[in-house]
């Protein structure tokens, strides 16, 4: 997965994910992933966007699996 990535001070890297990011058919380019200077995630932070991320998708995934229990 090729990332574009921005850097300040050394110290902290902002990736943005690129259409490689799927999760349940859906992408999530530009999803960030903050990054310590070693290249290993910066927690919690990003735990933080992963959570957020992942309820968007169960959500998202509710919403289709009851409006189709409705229309049947």
């Amino acid at each position: 997965m090729e990332t574009r990535t921005f850097e300040r001070e050394g110290h902290v890297r902002l990736a943005l994910a690129t259409s490689d990011l799927v999760l349940e058919g859906r992408s999530f380019e530009g999803f960030p992933l903050l990054l310590d200077y070693d290249g290993w995630p910066l927690e919690p932070a990003q735990a933080f966007l992963w959570h957020v991320l992942v309820n968007e998708v169960v959500i998202e995934f509710l919403k289709k699996t009851s409006l189709r229990k409705i229309n049947q």
